[in-house]
Formats: C-alpha cells, structure tokens, sequence
C-alpha cells in the first residue's frame, strides 16, 4: 500500500509453531529440520539502508514481516 509518500509492504506465512533465535534475533524456523528465514537479513540491511523499518511477528502459527518505507519518487 502506498499512501501520501509512505509504503507498506506486509507479508504473512504459516508456520510449524518452533522459532529459532540467537540474540534476541528471530533468524530461521524449524520446518523440515532445514533452516529457514535468513533473506530476512538482507531485507532488513535494505530497509535500513533506504531509511525505513521492519518489524518481525510471530505467534499462532503464523510468521508476519511487516516494511514501512518513505518514497520520495513516483512510482511506476
């Protein structure tokens, strides 16, 4: 959603229940004995980069991710 130069970006996933975090950073669940969620990184480090925030959910078997981004340029 855009709206008067502001972008919300919120995506949602089910989930097996099982988070795994180090440092008080949510980095992967544990689905399929595989890990799972690292790119949240890297989104994080490009909000950040342009200015933005991200806040990381989770609870009732569902995983929510929601990006609050200001834009300054129209978009196509």
């Amino acid at each position: 959603m855009l709206d008067k130069g502001v972008l919300v970006i919120k995506t949602e996933n089910t989930f097996n229940g099982e988070i795994r975090e180090v440092a008080g950073q949510t980095l992967a669940s544990l689905k399929d004995g595989g890990d799972h969620g690292h790119g949240l990184k890297n989104v994080k480090r490009s909000v950040d980069k342009y200015g933005g925030s991200m806040k990381i959910a989770h609870g009732g078997g569902v995983f929510s991710a929601k990006i609050l981004l200001y834009v300054t340029v129209d978009i196509v």
